[in-house]
């Protein structure tokens, strides 16, 4: 049951509040898998990179998109 929650609290909540992924409606096609790789991919590599506030990591990156680069030359 701990497993279930640490998954829950690591990945899902961040998933929610983050990129607001429950509010999403798209239903139809592969769409709606392919976008939550690419989000878990995202914050994989914010982790990776040691960053813990993935919210504000993602809107500092909105504004100038040239900021991911660096994340991927880790």
């Amino acid at each position: 049951m701990r497993n279930y929650w640490r998954i829950e609290n690591k990945i899902h909540y961040v998933q929610d509040t983050a990129w607001r992924e429950d509010a999403n409606q798209a239903y139809v096609g592969n769409g709606q898998h392919g976008m939550a790789i690419l989000r878990i991919l995202a914050m994989g590599l914010f982790r990776i990179n040691g960053i813990k506030k993935i919210k504000e990591a993602t809107e500092y990156i909105a504004a100038d998109r040239n900021r991911t680069l660096p994340l991927f030359a880790t």
